[in-house]
């Protein structure tokens, strides 16, 4: 890890999610949680993450399926080409499982009617990274 990567007890998130929507900002509503495991930045594009994930550390994706804005599937399917065992969390509305697991993402997270627990998604970030980096043990 570089001298700019987050304790271990933190998370180091890449959330990917359209700069305009329905849905609220997905970025903001990880960090306000009351845990601060979570180090969150936000991007708007497939560009934009792939830049980030070339120069820093990233424990994880988030991204966001909210068509036509942004394609999650898509996303993740892009950034899969540079990043095959990165783990990616989908939050989705609409993409069924069949989608998810073709996008390869690591798990899959429902919203429902543009509502995001941050609670649970925390927790399926943590549990993520958490087997991830047993894994590259």
């Amino acid at each position: 890890m570089g001298s700019d990567a987050p304790p271990e007890s933190v998370a180091s998130v890449l959330a990917v999610e359209p700069a305009t929507g329905d849905l609220p900002d997905f970025g903001s509503l990880l960090t306000d949680t009351d845990e601060n495991t979570l180090a969150v930045q936000s991007v708007s594009s497939v560009a934009a993450a792939r830049t980030i994930l070339s120069d820093e550390h990233i424990d994880c994706v988030v991204c966001l399926h909210d068509p036509p804005s942004l394609d999650g599937v898509d996303v993740l399917s892009s950034l899969r080409e540079d990043n095959p065992d990165l783990p990616v969390l989908l939050a989705t509305e609409t993409a069924t499982t069949d989608d998810a697991v073709s996008s390869a993402a690591t798990d899959v997270v429902q919203v429902s009617n543009g509502d995001i627990h941050p609670g649970i998604v925390t927790k399926r970030i943590q549990s993520i990274v958490s087997q991830a980096r047993e894994r590259d043990k």
